[in-house]
């Protein structure tokens, strides 16, 4: 670490720092482990007084004073190594990031012996990142009428298949970085469509959840449409199988109920944009190969939607004893749908099955599972026409 270089970060690059950081760990016992673990700070090292960002920035002050700030920044690389923001915080700053560790091989899998295989020979693997060239904020007003379509993921995994397929626009040698607010923002060619790139946190509600992200996005961009790619869970392990591909028709949301002597669901069910829908509909001549050589499976249905991270066979049974017609579900889809529909912004939810949220749900098929739902919309989005019938939400530019 450049201790010198470290010593001379600007307000402006603290204040990124701050937000990597913020977007890398999950609250005070997250950053107090950090200190106590890695650094061997004792304990109330971390403030315990104000917000969480203010916090952060007395402890940033204290140990640049105390001239332990660049061993901070390299624990929480260390600690982190895959983290995006960070690292694109790092080399934005001109600092040299911890190497990734390689993944472990043979990679895969305990609970799924029938896929068996080593992640790194695999084809639509791709453990690094893009080149990505930051931009200023007022190249934003210029690029924004361009603008097709946000695709939006909620974690690095999801991010990074997703990235891997994104091309720098048109006259450029990288991908676009822009950080505006909270948010992070990679602007590029996703086959053909002009597309933004962005991530926010698991579920619908919080700091950095997909609410907030969704209403900026489609606000600051204009686009389209915005389809949120990522992971579910499955219903039925011997109907459906690991990355087949859920294209949501409508949105269950599970979590409004009315508690009496029997639980009434309250929720609304929320239908997809219709045209977008089409699109995935008629995606025959799609097609993606999961590593025992066998054709994912896409499939088009009502998919459950809440805040908890369903791991329970009984909770599973009863959302879909109650729900028959769903065929998966996730945590940001009833998010989405609410964000978007102040102000009519087209969108879907497309998400490969990872697990089946039996009790045994684990991380292995997660990569897999990406890659193949972002191979979907890869392939209805390098249609030059796919979003033609869409139009722009009416918003000022102002």
């Amino acid at each position: 670490m450049d201790a010198e270089r470290v010593a001379a970060l600007t307000g402006e690059e603290q204040s990124g720092l701050i937000d990597a950081l913020l977007y890398a760990f999950v609250g005070r016992d997250e950053f107090d482990m950090l200190l106590t673990l890695k650094l061997d700070k004792p304990p109330g090292t971390f403030p315990d007084s104000g917000g969480l960002k203010a916090c952060l920035f007395k402890l940033i002050r204290t140990a640049k004073s105390e001239g332990w700030l660049p061993d901070l920044i390299e624990a929480a690389v260390e600690e982190r190594p895959n983290n995006l923001k960070l690292r694109a915080w790092m080399e934005s700053v001109g600092l040299t990031a911890v190497e990734q560790a390689p993944s472990p091989a043979p990679a895969i899998m305990s609970a799924y012996p029938d896929l068996e295989y080593v992640i790194e020979q695999q084809p639509w693997y791709s453990g690094t990142l893009p080149q990505a060239e930051e931009i200023g904020f007022e190249r934003i007003r210029e690029l924004r009428p361009q603008i097709d379509v946000v695709l939006i993921t909620a974690t690095e995994i999801e991010l990074l298949a997703v990235l891997s397929k994104l091309q720098p626009l048109p006259r450029r040698r990288k991908v676009s970085l822009v950080y505006e607010g909270p948010e992070t923002y990679y602007l590029g060619r996703f086959g053909a469509c002009f597309a933004v790139v962005t991530k926010c946190r698991m579920g619908a509600l919080g700091d950095g959840s997909v609410i907030l992200a969704t209403d900026q996005a489609q606000r600051l961009w204009l686009p389209r449409a915005i389809i949120m790619i990522g992971l579910a869970f499955g219903k039925d392990r011997n109907k459906q199988r690991i990355a087949d591909v859920i294209v949501a028709s409508q949105i269950v949301s599970y979590e409004q109920q009315r508690i009496g002597a029997e639980i009434a669901f309250r929720g609304p069910i929320a239908p997809v944009n219709g045209a977008l829908l089409n699109r995935f509909e008629n995606a025959a001549d799609w097609r993606f190969e999961r590593p025992d050589k066998t054709s994912c499976t896409l499939i088009v249905g009502p998919v459950l939607s809440g805040e908890k991270l369903i791991d329970e066979p009984a909770f599973k049974k009863a959302l879909f004893d109650r729900f028959p017609q769903a065929v998966g579900g996730e945590m940001e889809g009833a998010g989405l749908c609410a964000a978007t529909g102040r102000i009519g912004t087209a969108w879907i939810l497309v998400k490969a099955i990872c697990d089946w949220a039996d009790g045994r749900k684990e991380s292995s098929q997660q990569p897999l599972a990406a890659a193949a739902a972002t191979s979907l919309v890869l392939h209805i989005l390098s249609r030059r026409t796919a979003l033609r019938a869409i139009e722009k939400p009416k918003l000022s530019q102002g």
